[in-house]
């Protein structure tokens, strides 16, 4: 590096406002913690309604702390790519709360009705939203709903007088839209829990992940609604055999549908009443 490079070096650092910049620092690991302990706190809130009981749940936090705390991350990193999207801290956290408050309520719900844990296959139900709202508790429904119109306010209000987003300029896009491809490709993997030997199926088994599919209620027990969840996500039945096909299907239900007459019209008992 010459001389003149040198003074250019420099004089980029000295005309940078550090007091700005740490201030800008400073807001974004707020926002960020605010964020991570909000969602602690629903984490913990959605295992004491999972186990039914407070200190249980307090001591479910404490005994699986790395399935908590990875949790916890997991869903804030959801939150900051949400920020990273829309651009604006306040409204990405109300959608983020909103999510979460409505997945610990409708496993509640769940566990309320059939003494089972919220499952991917559930989301079925979404095609009929108002006969499921006329199946859940009609009280808590409306307190809830309550609550989150009070924190749609709360939100209009925060942007409007205390707005905090990120600025227009191309560094920042970059970075934003790094934060959201990493946070689409590690969800992505969700799927491959199951799958022995994937990084997701690692991390699985560091934090201590029980997956059982015979008793989702005792998962949820274990391993915490939230990752019970992603569990029944690449879980299957039984592999697909060689060949399968619904025509191949249709051709053995008619070849054994034909052996079944012929042979009904010899049988001495025909009427099994």
């Amino acid at each position: 590096m010459n001389t003149l490079e040198k003074k250019q070096y420099l004089s980029f650092f000295r005309n940078i406002d550090w007091k700005i910049k740490g201030k800008n620092t400073l807001t974004i690991l707020r926002c960020i913690s605010l964020m991570l302990l909000e969602t602690m706190v629903i984490v913990a809130i959605t295992q004491m309604l999972q186990i039914g009981n407070v200190d249980k749940g307090l001591i479910w936090v404490i005994m699986h702390k790395k399935i908590f705390v990875v949790t916890s991350l997991s869903l804030t990193a959801l939150g900051v790519s949400l920020c990273a999207l829309i651009g604006r801290f306040w409204t990405s956290n109300t959608i983020l709360l909103t999510f979460e408050i409505a997945f610990a309520f409708t496993n509640q719900q769940k566990l309320a009705a059939r003494s089972e844990t919220l499952l991917p296959s559930d989301l079925i139900f979404i095609k009929e939203p108002g006969e499921m709202l006329k199946m859940a508790d009609q009280g808590m429904l409306l307190k809830i709903i309550l609550g989150i119109i009070m924190l749609i306010v709360l939100t209009v209000l925060l942007e409007k007088f205390f707005p905090i987003k990120w600025q227009n300029l191309k560094r920042f896009w970059v970075i934003r839209i790094v934060i959201i491809g990493v946070t689409i490709l590690g969800f992505s993997n969700f799927n491959k829990i199951n799958t022995a030997g994937s990084a997701m199926n690692d991390l699985s088994n560091w934090m201590g992940n029980k997956i059982y599919f015979w008793d989702a209620r005792a998962a949820g027990n274990d391993n915490g609604p939230w990752l019970t969840f992603v569990n029944f996500l690449g879980s299957k039945t039984m592999e697909e055999p060689t060949g399968y096909s619904k025509q191949t299907m249709q051709k053995i239900a008619k070849k054994y549908t034909r052996k079944a007459e012929q042979i009904n019209k010899t049988r001495k008992n025909k009427d099994i009443n």
